[in-house]
């Protein structure tokens, strides 16, 4: 039985290299390289996370600002029509 190994190859400007017949320096870059693209990709993650939660939030303080809004102002209506009805009396 024959097994077929497979090295790791790397294209660079259209021409593929073998990783392992690579300078320590280049494998170097490479690991650099597929490190920096981990980090960029949970980077957008944290990104995408933090735009969602500030949405939420906006829409919350909308929201409670709205049923405060409409809790406050028959209070207020309360209010004035009491200050009316107060210069009527004096």
């Amino acid at each position: 039985m024959t097994e077929e190994i497979t090295k790791e190859t790397m294209t660079v400007d259209g021409v593929s290299h073998i990783v392992e017949d690579m300078t320590n320096d280049q494998q170097y870059y490479i690991k650099q390289i597929k490190d920096l693209q981990i980090k960029s990709s949970n980077t957008r993650m944290v990104l995408d996370q933090c735009i969602v939660a500030s949405k939420a939030f906006t829409s919350a303080l909308v929201e409670s600002l709205k049923t405060s809004a409409e809790t406050d102002a028959p209070a207020e209506e309360a209010a004035a029509t009491e200050k009316v009805d107060a210069k009527k009396v004096n």
